[in-house]
Parts: C-alpha cells; sequence; structure tokens
C-alpha cells in the first residue's frame, strides 16, 4: 500500500468529496447560460434590463422543472470522473480487493437496505420529526418534482453508482489502515456532510457505516453499489406512492398507528438480513495488501 504523510493523507481522504460537487456546478454553470440565452433571443434586451426579477423568477422556473435531467447529466460526468478514479485506487489499495460476487450475499444486502428504508420511515412518520427541519422537505420535493422514470434513473440509478464509487470506492480505500473501523466512521461522516442537510445528514451517516461495514466484510463494490440502488429506489417508488399510502394510513386509525406498522414492519426485515448477512463468512484479507510500494504521482492524486 502506498505510504504517505498525515497531511497528505487527510487530503487525499477528504478531495474526492470536494470533487463530488464539480460535476453539478459545471452543470448548473452552463445551463444558465443556456436558459438565459433563450430567454434573450429574440427580445428588447431593455425591456429585460428593466424586468430583472421577472427574468430571474422565469430562469429559476426553467432549472426547477428540469432538475433531474441537469441532475442526470451532472451524475454521468461523475462517473466519467470516478470511475477511473476508483480502478487506480482498487489496483493501489488492494485490502477490499478480491472480494468476488455472491448472488445470495447480493441479494442479503438487498434486503436489508429494504429494511433500513422502512425503519427510518417509520421513525420519521412515528416522530414527525421532518416538521422541524423545513429544508429536508425542500430537499424531497426537489427530488420527486419531476416524473418518475426520470428520477429512478437519476436518483434511483446513477447517484447511488457515484456516491459508491466515491466515498467507497475511493475515499474507503483510501483510508484503509489497521484502525479499520476508524476509517468507516470517517467516510460515512464525509457522506453525510455532502448531503448539506442536518435531518437527511444523519441517516446518510448511518448509512455510510452500513455500506461501509458491507465493503470492508465481503471486498467487492458491488454489494453497497446494490444496497444504495435499491434503498434509493425503494424510496423512489414508495414517494410516487405517497398521497395514496396517507389516505389508507387515515383509514387505518392515524398516522402515529401506521408509522409504528412501519417501524415493526422495517425493524424485522432489518433484524433478519443484517443476522444473515453476519452469518455469511466474509471476504479474506489479500495476501500483501499493506506493502509498501512505490508509484508514480498523478494529476488527481
Amino acid at each position: 500500500m502506498p505510504q504517505y504523510s498525515l497531511p497528505r493523507r487527510i487530503w487525499r481522504a477528504i478531495y474526492p468529496a470536494l470533487l463530488f460537487f464539480a460535476p453539478s456546478g459545471i452543470v448548473a454553470f452552463f445551463a444558465g447560460i443556456i436558459i438565459s440565452a433563450k430567454m434573450m433571443a429574440g427580445q428588447d434586451l431593455s425591456v429585460i434590463a428593466v424586468d430583472t426579477d421577472a427574468i430571474a423568477q422565469e430562469m429559476q422556473n426553467s432549472i426547477t422543472a428540469n432538475t433531474m435531467l441537469f441532475a442526470l447529466i451532472g451524475y454521468l460526468l461523475s462517473v466519467v470522473i470516478f470511475l477511473p478514479m476508483w480502478r487506480k485506487t482498487r489496483k493501489r489499495y488492494r485490502r477490499f480487493g478480491g472480494g468476488g460476487f455472491n448472488i445470495g450475499t447480493a441479494a442479503l444486502t438487498l434486503g436489508l437496505s429494504v429494511g433500513l428504508y422502512f425503519l427510518i420511515s417509520g421513525v420519521f412518520a412515528l416522530t414527525d420529526i421532518t416538521r422541524f427541519f423545513p429544508s429536508y422537505q425542500m430537499v424531497e420535493d426537489a427530488l420527486t418534482a419531476d416524473n418518475l422514470p426520470m428520477r429512478m434513473i437519476a436518483v434511483g440509478l446513477f447517484a447511488p453508482v457515484v456516491e459508491e464509487l466515491c466515498f467507497r470506492g475511493v475515499t474507503l480505500n483510501r483510508l484503509s489502515n489497521k484502525k479499520i473501523w476508524l476509517a468507516v466512521l470517517i467516510q460515512a461522516a464525509l457522506f453525510g456532510i455532502i448531503h448539506f442537510n442536518l435531518l437527511q445528514g444523519i441517516y446518510a451517516v448511518i448509512l455510510g457505516v452500513v455500506f461501509g461495514y458491507i465493503y470492508v466484510r465481503f471486498k467487492s463494490l458491488w454489494y453497497p453499489v446494490i444496497a444504495h440502488i435499491s434503498f434509493n429506489m425503494i424510496g423512489q417508488l414508495m414517494s410516487a406512492l405517497a398521497s395514496r399510502a396517507d389516505a389508507e394510513i387515515a383509514d387505518a386509525g392515524g398516522a402515529a398507528v401506521g408509522g409504528a406498522i412501519v417501524l415493526v414492519f422495517g425493524l424485522l426485515l432489518t433484524a433478519v438480513f443484517a443476522y444473515c448477512l453476519l452469518r455469511r463468512p466474509a471476504a479474506p484479507e489479500p495476501e500483501g495488501w499493506d506493502e509498501p510500494e512505490v508509484t508514480r504521482e498523478y494529476v488527481l492524486d
């Protein structure tokens, strides 16, 4: 494993999280230019200069209407950035390599993530905690503003792939050392911070710990990717059924009863699948993963 000074190790762990925002910033910049150009084409510039508030509102409406499209473009750019970084990192840090793929383990990780989704949703419904976090509801509204197929592709599929490549694939590998529990906690904390929302960040940290542990135990990025995709997919599907579910919960005796049912269901699913996963043998440590090696320097290194 490459040897670096402590400051450089810290920087190498943090900057992928900073780089995570670069594609969305690039997309937002060019989207603003394109929308502005379309609005000004064929218009009287003197009128536009006077009615700046209306122009700003129209631009905001255009961006909101295409949120998922812009997000999808950003995620595609992120894949282009993080996929080669992960491939290089996987070769240089061999601790979590060679775990292979097992369909049974994949099915259990999928079931665990579904259980975690219902567990978290049950806590939210039972406590109504989201009312104390208006910014969380704003994020949820933005993530459910587009049509379901586009949301499933952008938020359900590509967002988890990018986030797993960045935080488990790159960051966790670069933090791998004897104190692996600390590496898991650090990358989970970074994963929570990038959500820029306290409530969402809290459960993102929990998910980051779970996904990180799965990666460390079974040494294949496929498993956290599958778990993350299933969590986001079920979230998008459930949001599409939210109005109908709310009516059914009300008929069943109120939100508290419905929240308790969802909480118990999620707790049972999480416990069963977690137990089954822990019963499966962990992938062995690769031989020589911690041996120092001389490597080239790279621009993004």
